[in-house]
């Protein structure tokens, strides 16, 4: 894939590591995870006026939300 202006690799994998804290007990973490998730739905959202961001998008989200179950 080209590269992406809306979800650059290390802020997807910083993200990634947010998002784990949504199994946290700490409410900090907890709502990090929650921002991050409002995030990735806005990036979903922006990315589909370019046909190559939104495919970008899409994997990137998809292989996102399935390493959180890592």
């Amino acid at each position: 894939m080209s590269a992406t202006a809306l979800l650059p690799p290390v802020t997807a994998v910083r993200m990634v590591w947010a998002l784990t804290g949504a199994a946290s007990n700490d409410t900090y973490s907890q709502l990090h995870a929650s921002v991050v998730e409002e995030a990735l739905k806005n990036i979903a959202e922006q990315a589909k006026s370019d046909e190559l961001e939104n495919k970008y998008a899409i994997s990137a989200i998809a292989t996102m939300n399935a390493n959180r179950r890592s």
